[in-house]
């Protein structure tokens, strides 16, 4: 490895200036060739398509939508919400108009920027761990998506995918030290209390017993009953990360 000369030492070029250059110099482009009244109608066209996209499921009915829209299309009879929403969807869908593509693409990008460069900030909030033990195959992807949901800033599915990497370093865990076979487990479908029980009977989760039970319990409350609270949930992703970590030192050394 060549090291630099001592006057070479910090680069010149910073990745998240050029990321968000690269997205003023689009956005520069549309506000640009397109009159100031045109440039604001697409904007809040794509806004609002990417809104109703990432919602999934639109009820046209709601306030909120109705105000966002009536702030497009001033005049949008009640009760035809839905109708023009659809239209929106309609003619975003058949590509056939590049201004609205790119003004899609932006506020996407725009969203996608703003998560990134919070990951710069969440990277250095934990450190990978070394041990003897490979994480079996099956684990690994699961243990991926963990981190990249935290880096990322989507802190529920990182309390939910905690839960999932427990429960599954725990089967294989178990399938190892002889307390189920891998059949028993696709037929029987312990749930994740037994497997920590059992993991503890058999005396491979001892100090970190307490860590399992906060991520089966947090998992719990994501999937079964309720997100955390928006000014909590990073920090509760984070929480769940570090038990995770400790968990993983104790099944797999």
């Amino acid at each position: 490895m060549t090291v630099p000369e001592e006057e070479d030492l910090s680069p010149d070029e910073d990745v998240w200036n050029h990321i968000d250059s690269g997205w003023q110099q689009a956005y520069d482009d549309i506000a640009r060739k397109l009159a100031p009244e045109t440039f604001e109608f697409y904007s809040k066209v794509a806004k609002l398509i990417v809104g109703m996209k990432s919602d999934l499921r639109i009820d046209a009915s709601r306030a909120p939508i109705g105000e966002k829209l009536r702030s497009i299309f001033a005049e949008v009879p009640e009760g035809a919400e839905r109708q023009v929403l659809t239209a929106l969807l309609q003619w975003y869908s058949s590509g056939k108009d590049p201004w609205l593509t790119h003004a899609v693409d932006l506020q996407l990008a725009s969203e996608g920027i703003g998560r990134s460069t919070d990951a710069l900030k969440r990277f250095a909030d934990f450190a990978p761990q070394f041990g003897n033990q490979s994480v079996p195959e099956k684990v690994l992807p699961y243990l991926r998506e963990t981190v990249s949901a935290y880096l990322f800033g989507f802190d529920a599915a990182c309390i939910a995918l905690s839960r999932a990497c427990l429960e599954q370093v725990g089967k294989d865990r178990l399938v190892k030290l002889g307390v189920f076979t891998a059949p028993q487990l696709r037929k029987d479908g312990p749930g994740l209390e037994t497997i920590t029980k059992k993991l503890k009977e058999a005396n491979a989760l001892d100090h970190s017993y307490e860590a399992a039970v906060r991520l089966r319990k947090r998992g719990n409350d994501i999937l079964h009953d309720h997100l955390f609270p928006k000014k909590i949930r990073r920090q509760t992703a984070l929480d769940a990360i570090t038990d995770l970590t400790s968990v993983l030192r104790e099944l797999l050394p």
